[in-house]
């Protein structure tokens, strides 16, 4: 109800048989893994697993969410020094994953949701995929197999809070307020957004 529809593309790309990485822009908190999920299952591909920021295990009630969606945590902030053992951590679970479990695995290519429309990956996301590698560079990546994927909204759900957001940080440090990331998520979900399109790039 809160859509015109959903289209996408390239996902003949794809074979059933293989697991994937993808890497992908990030618009809203739960919903651009969630229509990934739909369009794999539509296909008949295997569901991937998601990773799920531990800054947005708010409740209960999101974590169960995440269970039931085969959501894994990425521990983020700390040390220099707990950023690379959980940064290791994490390279090291998504290669096994793919590789031994069988699973394809979406993740974001940057922290938060892209609040000025600059989708630049970020780099540290990429030396987290090559931490685990045993191998030259070349090789590290292409085990993983990854596919970027972008995903758009014809009206963002979220646009008010981002903006809201995005004015305050240019004049002060902006602190959320308790309850704000679940906030987003149910204003994620409710709000209209109009025609939405993911495309599955090479």
């Amino acid at each position: 109800k809160s859509s015109s529809g959903l289209s996408y593309n390239g996902i003949e790309n794809l074979s059933c048989s293989k697991r994937y990485l993808f890497l992908s822009n990030h618009r809203d908190i739960l919903l651009d893994s969630a229509i990934l999920q739909i369009i794999l299952f539509a296909n008949k591909h295997e569901p991937s697993e998601i990773t799920f920021g531990d800054n947005l295990m708010i409740s209960e009630f999101i974590v169960d969410i995440g269970k039931s969606n085969k959501m894994f945590k990425l521990i983020r902030g700390g040390t220099p020094k707990q950023i690379f053992i959980n940064s290791m951590h994490s390279s090291k679970y998504m290669r096994y994953t793919i590789n031994k479990k069988l699973q394809s695995i979406w993740i974001a290519q940057r922290n938060g949701r892209t609040k000025n429309g600059n989708d630049q990956t970020q780099q540290a996301v990429l030396k987290m995929f090559g931490m685990s590698g045993g191998h030259d560079f070349t090789q590290n990546f292409a085990e993983l197999n990854i596919v970027p994927i972008v995903i758009s909204y014809e009206y963002d759900p979220g646009d008010f809070l981002k903006t809201r957001e995005t004015y305050i940080t240019r004049r002060q440090p902006y602190v959320k307020a308790q309850g704000e990331d679940l906030n987003s998520i149910i204003t994620g979900i409710k709000q209209f957004k109009g025609m939405i399109h993911l495309a599955f790039t090479p």
